[in-house]
């Protein structure tokens, strides 16, 4: 889980985010999806009914461990809100409802692992591939880490709904700005 979730708005919510971080946690995480219950269900996705999503948010409190459970309106308006935030999409189909984690490989920390497969894939004998020369990568100008582009996307997410005809800004330049701040 990208550690930028701690500066996120969503932290001091616990109800939002035991639903945000429970979305992404069973969300898909395979890049060719599933087939679940006739739907193709992709990577960053979940589908689940709210009765069912529901009982598995439930929890225990109190001397007597009571087992509570949000009401659906609450989880219902808590989904409202991480959809008006920009966090999740949802969609109902016949099965339940698929939700949709935005910007689910930063979250994971997937961004880039593609190329680390294919530099470890190899033949059935377990011999290395061949590998075609990559170049080299140019120096980077900016220094700064997921949290921090992350960060810059949230942020983006912020202003373009305030200023829906500004130009995406560089996000690489934002954060390094937010790492130096």
């Amino acid at each position: 889980m990208n550690r930028g979730i701690f500066n996120h708005d969503i932290w001091s919510d616990v109800v939002k985010f035991r639903i945000f971080f429970y979305l992404i946690g069973n969300a898909v995480s395979s890049k060719e999806g599933i087939q679940q219950d006739g739907v193709h269900v992709q990577q960053g996705q979940y589908l689940r009914s709210l009765r069912n999503l529901q009982d598995d948010l439930a929890y225990r409190e109190g001397k007597g461990n009571k087992k509570k459970v949000y009401p659906l309106t609450t989880l219902r308006r808590k989904l409202k809100s991480l959809e008006n935030d920009g966090e999740i999409t949802t969609k109902l189909t016949d099965s339940g409802t698929l939700f949709t984690v935005v910007n689910y490989a930063s979250y994971q920390g997937l961004q880039g692992s593609e190329n680390e497969i294919v530099a470890q894939k190899r033949h059935t004998d377990g011999t290395p591939t061949a590998q075609k020369e990559e170049p080299k990568p140019k120096k980077k100008r900016y220094v700064y880490d997921e949290k921090q582009i992350a960060l810059a996307g949230l942020l983006w997410k912020k202003v373009k709904v305030n200023v829906p005809d500004m130009k995406e800004p560089n996000m690489e330049s934002w954060a390094n700005t937010i790492e130096r701040g």
